[in-house]
């Protein structure tokens, strides 16, 4: 089992709506099986890019790494969830 779970603070991490700006997500609930991720866990949200930087995708395409070590695009249409950014200081 890949180590992906993230541990948070209230204190760094504030949540957000723009799934643009989100650095973390939470698992809420999952809605479609076949993602390898844990309800209740949080993840590293990464971003892929590609060469002909399609318009959908101006700020890359999220995905997060899943419990099995492999990238998991489907995060936020497949499960309900939080997400996060780091509080500006």
């Amino acid at each position: 089992m890949h180590n992906s779970q993230i541990e948070i603070s209230t204190q760094e991490f504030e949540a957000t709506e723009i799934e643009e700006e989100a650095e973390y997500v939470k698992i809420i609930k999952i809605l479609f099986q076949g993602g390898d991720v844990t309800t209740g866990k949080i993840y590293k949200v990464e971003r892929m890019y590609y060469n002909d930087n399609p318009s959908d995708f101006l700020n890359g395409e999220a995905y997060v790494i899943n419990d099995v070590g492999k990238p998991f695009f489907g995060a936020f249409n497949m499960c309900r969830t939080e997400m996060y950014t780091l509080k500006k200081k």
